[in-house]
Parts: C-alpha cells; structure tokens; sequence
C-alpha cells in the first residue's frame, strides 16, 4: 500500500490502488469478471467507437464425407454485429492544501494527520466506489435489458426505468425471455406465481434449463434472487417434498463478504436446491442510487418479484467488459498518452494550491449471447 505522497500521487500506483479497492468490494463484478484488470475485461484496441459480435452455439450437426473426397465447404458461422460508442466515465476530487494540512485524522481525531495521507486514502476509496458503482450499474442494466441513460447537459447518468431517459443500451434479448419467459413460443414457462407454496417451482426451473438448451446451447447454471423471493423458494411444497423429509431442501455452500458501495461491509449468500443441484442462486438485497442526483432512488440489482436466469459461460466469458481508449494528458503541456479502460492520475494546481485526484474509464459491459440470459417476473 502506498505510504507517500510521491507513492499515492504516481498514475500506476494510484490505478492500481482503485482496481484493488473496486475489486474487494464489488462483488457482483468480480463474480462476472469484469472488474478492472478482471478475466472478462476485453481490450480490442478500440477508441471511441467500438462493436462486438452476437455467437451462439450451434446444434447443427456436422456432414459426413465418403472416404477419399475433399473435404466439405460451409459458410462461417453467421454472427450479428453490434457497433456502439463507448460510456465515458471523467469525475476528479479536488483536495485543498490548506485544508487538508489542519484536518484531524479521521480515525483520531486527536492526532493532526499534517501529511493528509489518511484523507487522501479515505478520497481514493470514495473515487474507487463511485468507479466501482458506475460498471456495476452498467453490469446491472446489461443483465435486465434495461440499461438506459439520462442527459443532463454535457452530463448523463444511468438509470434502468425508460422514463425520462435520453436512451438505451439495448442488449438484444429475445422478448420471450422477458416476463412470463415464453421463451420457445410454446407458452410461458412461468405460469403461476412462486408466491403460491403450491406452485411446481421445480419444473418451472426445468423448462428453463430446457429453453437455454434450445436457444443457445447452454443450460441454466445460476438464478438471482432477492431474499425475500428465496425464502419462497425455499418453502415451496415441490421444493421441499423432492428433497425428501430426512434432509433440508437446499444448502447454502458460500458466503461472499465485502465493503458495499457505502462503505459498510455486505454478506452475499450462494446457494442451490437439492431438486437441481447443478443451479446456483445468487442472493443479494444489494442496489445502488441511479438516476440523476437529486432523484436519484435506490434500486436492488434484482427487480422486485422477478428473478434472472443466467445460462452456462454467462459468468465465464458471454458477459464481458470491453474498455476502449482516449489520449490524455496528466499535466497542462505533458505528453498525451492513449489510455484504455480505467485510469487514475493527480495534477497540482498552485493557486490556490490544490491537488486534484482524477478517474476515467472508457468501458462497456455487453452481452456477447443474449439469448443466455432472461429476467422473469415469478410473483404475480
């Protein structure tokens, strides 16, 4: 950890800083990998404007050949592409000398902290979290389709409700993975409400593994819930009378732990149903504030009475975070250097004298199969 101003203030150094502190407390992005530096973070050399390609897995089956024939010939595969402009995070915290030199520490207030580190870290922290919050809402908006922006001037804001919004990323998921989930067009895989105990939430959640299969290939591989909603689950007759009367219907086999957006440690809880045994759930009550400020309300990750179902390799690769690039200079007069995805830099300014803490990330998270993932509405 840094522990000068020369260590805090180097442009790598306080990058990495941010990345460390976005990956210990953004659970939800770290379990996608695409934190910053994260495994399904794609970096293509893209500036401003970039694209990616729709695949999904074929269940065509291959052609077979006579022996001593040439070899077939088939058309690549056919792929949809999708060309965008990358989001632009540009936010920056100025720290007055002055007041920084007579603050207290804010851990002892007893001690005067001359030096500032510990305000400094404590600013570096905030940057983090507001970086942090800003790809996990993109994340968020990606999973539900609902990915829209608000302009307000030269400035916009996410939000997932279309109203007011100047626009939406637009993901490409199918309408039938979309409420009731009639996802094959043979009627709606949800059909009464997981409310009811009395409702075969089972089969419901094997007609999706099943959809998945036809779609894309895949299978259902992981639910997010609220809590609420998987205390129904848990509850529910089918669920509890295929466990059997000797064991409990479900096991809660890990507990993610972190620093939430406000700075207070979370617990995220993973589970599954001894009924489908090869299906996580993600269970988490967690949200952020979107919108514009001042509007701006808490919203959970996961909508009220609704679930997302997410198919095999969401998690391992479908769901990426591609980050493009700008010339910056650090300095008034300094070289520009092209940089991509997240950055983080200061500048001293000398009258007044200020040191001014900077963040940029030039990043969109995209769904490279939308036909993998679906967001049901099961209380109704």
């Amino acid at each position: 950890m840094p522990n000068t101003f020369q260590d805090v203030f180097n442009p790598i150094v306080l990058t990495r800083v941010i990345s460390q502190r976005i990956e210990a407390s953004h659970s939800l992005l770290r379990r996608f990998g695409v934190q910053p530096g994260g495994p399904n973070e794609l970096n293509y050399g893209h500036g401003r404007n970039g694209s990616y390609n729709i695949f999904n897995a074929t269940l065509q089956v291959a052609s077979g050949k006579m022996p001593g024939t040439a070899a077939g010939r088939r058309a690549p595969q056919t792929a949809s592409k999708v060309p965008f402009v990358y989001p632009r995070l540009f936010d920056s915290i100025p720290l007055l000398a002055e007041d920084i030199n007579n603050i207290a520490k804010i851990d002892d207030p007893a001690q005067r902290d001359k030096a500032g580190t510990n305000f400094i870290a404590r600013q570096t922290q905030y940057l983090a979290q507001l970086a942090g919050n800003w790809r996990t809402a993109m994340l968020v908006g990606t999973l539900r389709d609902s990915l829209y922006y608000i302009a307000d001037g030269e400035t916009w804001h996410w939000t997932y409700d279309s109203s007011g919004a100047a626009g939406q990323i637009a993901t490409s998921m199918p309408a039938g993975n979309k409420s009731q989930l009639n996802m094959v067009g043979a009627g709606n895989i949800i059909s009464a409400t997981w409310a009811n105990p009395a409702t075969d939430i089972p089969s419901h959640l094997l007609a999706i593994h099943a959809a998945f299969q036809q779609l894309s290939g895949s299978g259902l591989q992981s639910v997010m819930v609220q809590s609420s909603l998987w205390n129904s689950i848990i509850s529910n007759d089918h669920v509890r009378d295929l466990a059997g009367t000797s064991v409990a219907p479900f096991t809660m086999y890990d507990l993610e732990s972190g620093t939430g957006p406000d700075g207070k440690p979370y617990k995220t809880q993973i589970g599954k149903l001894n009924c489908v045994p090869w299906v996580d759930f993600y269970i988490t009550d967690e949200g952020l504030e979107v919108g514009k400020p001042g509007s701006a309300t808490f919203t959970k990750h996961v909508p009220n009475n609704s679930a997302i179902f997410m198919g095999s390799d969401v998690s391992g690769g479908d769901i990426a975070c591609y980050v493009g690039g700008e010339p910056i200079a650090e300095v008034d007069g300094g070289p520009k250097v092209e940089k991509f995805g997240l950055n983080s830099w200061s500048r001293e300014l000398s009258n007044p004298t200020i040191t001014e803490l900077f963040a940029l990330d030039n990043a969109l998270v995209v769904n490279q199969v939308p036909k993998n993932v679906a967001i049901g509405t099961v209380v109704f």
